[in-house]
């Protein structure tokens, strides 16, 4: 970041960022030792596959800061540009090999060499705290945004054949296809907040989100390579921040509402297409989103600290039709309707030898899905195999602080100190017509040493 002072209350800020990621990632979506026997008599895992990724990324925000008229209004505009170009293999065997009259092929390979993804937009906000009324100010922001989506992919299987096919069903001949599509959205913010006294403020505020469209890489015909659409967001919020005494002690208290109108939601679908499984991105149509959140902190004295925090959402698809099945009775993955959160500090003085500092954390969800389209039309209910199972993690870490008056700090921590055994993520199969559901378990007791230096 580089920032530099043009003027009298006029400032330039430059933030440039580059980012590379290389992975190699196996999954066993099966999580068993069975296999299965081809035509040849050859013994195949029952559903191996890998995704193999590079990318890299290039961005740069230029921004132009400043006040005027005395110091009422706050302005920022700038610029914003990003580009990511990579590659993505995909390859699945095993039951992703055989097609839809029950034969193996062999490994089905999806290449997309190269993806390129650019964006660029231009933003603005303002800020007017007006003279006549003291602790109140008005936000006003805007930003627009252009996507550039393009996509060369190739789709073969190990014995030669090509996966990608014409309008007509016959395979293409270069085995590879280009894709390209642009969007633009302009989004917007506006927030209103009042210091209605000294530590208290409330504020409404109204925003609106985008999120870009894009290629389902693993698709092998021009239906499935109809884009999928961006989706957006409209949300309204009301809350207050708060910060008081209590006697030498201090606190903080934070009450937030929200509501969301979700359209055009991006969701991911798991199918059979002739026979073989495939991971889409599909447009749901419309949700609603509501809750809210609460957030107390406490110091009652200098050498200790609490804090507990509860968060509710309430999350319902208003339509959702899939291949003419509906769908809107899906609950939304990764979203417990409750999650709550708490943690206990103290600070210990050791004279000449520090500063112990031991901490506990606890976190608690309950109840969400692993899987987007998990209600299963045919009984009118959520996919049993789809819930994963509420839990809680404890972690704890123990600091010693500025050792012997030094910079130098010691840690000890640990992480799911309970050894809780629980589902993080996972993949829902069992509702394609695969039979089965592929959980990710969480990960179990793991612990630590740290020594930082501070300088």
């Amino acid at each position: 970041m580089t920032e530099i002072d043009i003027a009298q209350g006029v400032t330039l800020k430059n933030i440039a960022g580059y980012r590379f990621v290389s992975s190699s990632i196996p999954f066993d979506l099966d999580g068993s030792s069975l296999t299965f026997t081809d035509a040849a008599g050859s013994i195949i895992p029952y559903f191996p596959s890998r995704e193999d990724m590079t990318v890299r990324q290039y961005s740069d925000e230029l921004q132009l800061l400043g006040t005027i008229f005395d110091g009422s209004l706050d302005y920022i505009l700038g610029g914003f540009y990003f580009l990511e170009r990579g590659s993505d293999r995909q390859q699945t065997g095993g039951q992703g090999g055989v097609s839809a009259g029950g034969i193996y092929q062999g490994d089905r390979v999806t290449f997309a060499d190269p993806v390129r993804n650019q964006s660029y937009s231009a933003f603005a906000q303002f800020t007017w705290r007006p003279a006549f009324a003291p602790g109140l100010s008005f936000t006003a922001g805007g930003r627009q945004t252009h996507d550039l989506r393009q996509l060369t992919t190739r789709n073969i299987v190990s014995n030669g054949s090509c996966r990608l096919v014409d309008g007509a069903g016959v395979p293409l001949n270069p085995c590879m296809t280009s894709y390209s599509k642009s969007y633009d959205k302009f989004t917007y913010s506006l927030t209103a907040d009042y210091k209605i006294a000294r530590g208290v403020l409330v504020y409404l505020a109204h925003r609106t989100g985008y999120r870009t469209g894009g290629f389902n890489i693993s698709a092998t015909t021009p239906a499935q390579f109809t884009p999928f659409l961006p989706e957006d967001v409209t949300d309204y919020e009301i809350g207050v921040k708060t910060d008081f005494r209590m006697g030498n002690g201090k606190g903080r208290l934070n009450i937030a509402a929200y509501t969301q109108d979700y359209r055009n939601i991006q969701r991911n679908q798991g199918s059979l297409i002739n026979g073989v499984f495939t991971q889409t991105i599909v447009n749901a149509a419309e949700a609603t989103i509501k809750g809210f959140e609460v957030e107390l902190q406490l110091q009652p004295v200098d050498f200790i600290d609490f804090g507990v925090n509860i968060a509710h959402v309430d999350a319902a698809y208003r339509s959702w039709i899939a291949n003419g099945v509906d769908l809107s009775g899906s609950q939304f993955a990764g979203t417990p309707e409750w999650t709550i959160g708490a943690n206990f500090g103290l600070r210990i003085p050791l004279g000449n030898a520090g500063e112990l500092a031991p901490r506990v954390d606890l976190y608690h969800q309950t109840k969400t899905n692993m899987s987007d389209n998990n209600w299963v039309a045919a009984q009118q209910r959520v996919s049993p195999t789809s819930i994963m199972r509420d839990y809680t993690l404890v972690n704890a870490r123990v600091d010693l602080r500025d050792i012997g008056g030094s910079r130098i700090s010691a840690s000890l921590w640990a992480k799911n100190l309970l050894n809780a055994e629980y589902i993080a993520s996972g993949t829902e199969l069992a509702n394609t017509g695969l039979g089965y559901t592929a959980g990710f378990v969480g990960a179990p007791r793991t612990y630590g040493f740290e020594v930082r230096f501070d300088f």
